[in-house]
């Protein structure tokens, strides 16, 4: 649990950016595309209480937990999106701007 009482499935997203660009960049070329999804809370702990859930989702800007859901449609909004490379997309509901 972070300082804003949330958890995380990946280590810190900054060294996330950084792999997807500098992979991107090693690999150029027609068809070679390097991206990455920086989620914020998605499915927290069964055993969390109502009230753990509620404090994390006050600390992104849309107040609610990340679904799954939300997660592919960013999956595949980058699928799809054949002109982008080397980007994190974050998906964290303003989480880090909050």
């Amino acid at each position: 649990m972070n300082d804003r009482g949330a958890t995380h499935a990946v280590p810190d997203q900054q060294g996330w950016c950084g792999d997807a660009h500098q992979s991107a960049g090693k690999r150029p070329g027609a068809g070679n595309r390097v991206n990455a999804i920086a989620p914020g809370p998605v499915l927290l702990p069964d055993d969390w209480s109502a009230e753990q859930a509620e404090q994390v989702a006050r600390t992104t800007l849309l107040r609610r937990i990340g679904s799954p859901e939300d997660i592919a449609g960013a999956v595949i909004f980058l699928a799809q999106a054949g002109y982008i490379t080397g980007v994190t997309l974050p998906v964290d509901g303003g989480h880090l701007l909050h």
